[in-house]
């Protein structure tokens, strides 16, 4: 349970829940992201400043001998986890077609004696050789080893599994999260409609400070999020309108609380008293998201004191 909430915080907690709003990123083509991720690799291994490539081969030589080519290192090790990262995000979250059953099989096959072959190392497993329903303590002297090469056991199970298809609500792999921010990745597809995580931030923000500041609420989170530079966006279309007042975030408030019932609706049972139920849940999502940001903010808190910038 987080720290209690007070009145004092108010100014450094809208600060906070409006900085770093999450938004939807764009999908990671393969081939586009796989050439940037190359030419990072290739700049964090021989990248050297641009007005000594425009001069002669000794001044190149001169920059690799140079006290500049040492300072320099560390931002070409940035460079290189920059690629590195996209080679990951990649591999979890590239928009990438999977092959066939024969096609995957054929691929391992046809490289089996020379990638596979460097790389895949034997697993050894020591097993008890004991008669069936022996309850002596085994010997450990009384073993033997087999010898499995992972590249076999690989394919013989792409040989013999398939695919099972996903269940109805489960969430996929390889999807990237719908949302995204320094602090945040909400993972799956969300709702489409949603560019970003304002609606949400501005909802915690009002049921949070809604017992502390009744009067004025509106108008005060509507000029934190001015303060923030929050763009305002259209619910139609995602386009950029005009600034927060009053109305725009009692219109968020009131569309996001909406979009909650909706959700909750569709998980209710038809035996139960729908209206009744639907508030209580209503109420327990609220309670929910309190805890959350309030935790979220404690958490921050903590983080920028240890680094002194609180």
């Amino acid at each position: 349970m987080p720290q209690p909430f007070d009145i004092a915080d108010t100014d450094e907690f809208l600060r906070f829940i409006f900085r770093g709003i999450a938004r939807r990123p764009d999908p990671l083509q393969l081939w586009e992201t796989a050439r940037v991720a190359r030419y990072l690799q290739w700049l964090a291994w021989n990248g050297v400043p641009g007005k000594v490539i425009l001069g002669s081969a000794q001044a190149l030589k001169d920059y690799h001998r140079s006290q500049a080519y040492e300072k320099d290192r560390l931002a070409r090790q940035k460079v290189q986890r920059i690629a590195d990262l996209l080679w990951k995000w990649l591999s979890e979250w590239g928009q990438v077609e999977r092959c066939s059953k024969e096609q995957a099989l054929r691929f391992l096959r046809r490289h089996s004696q020379t990638y596979f072959a460097a790389s895949m190392v034997v697993e050894r497993h020591a097993k008890t050789r004991s008669a069936k329903g022996d309850l002596r303590k085994p010997d450990p002297s009384d073993t033997h080893v087999v010898v499995e090469s992972i590249l076999d056991v690989a394919m013989t199970t792409v040989e013999k599994f398939e695919i099972a298809a996903p269940q109805p609500n489960e969430t996929l792999p390889f999807e990237p999260p719908h949302l995204l921010s320094s602090s945040k990745a909400a993972q799956g597809l969300g709702n489409p409609r949603l560019h970003d995580d304002t609606s949400e931030r501005i909802y915690a923000a009002f049921y949070i400070l809604k017992p502390l500041q009744p009067r004025g609420l509106r108008e005060r989170i509507a000029g934190a999020l001015k303060k923030a530079r929050v763009p305002r966006r259209s619910k139609r279309d995602g386009e950029q309108v005009s600034g927060w007042t009053y109305a725009a975030v009692n219109e968020r408030v009131k569309q996001y609380e909406g979009q909650l019932r909706e959700h909750l609706s569709k998980t209710l049972t038809p035996d139960l008293p729908r209206k009744k139920r639907l508030e209580e849940r209503l109420e327990e999502q609220r309670k929910f998201l309190v805890e959350l940001w309030i935790a979220r903010f404690r958490s921050d808190q903590e983080y920028r004191r240890k680094k002194g910038v609180l």
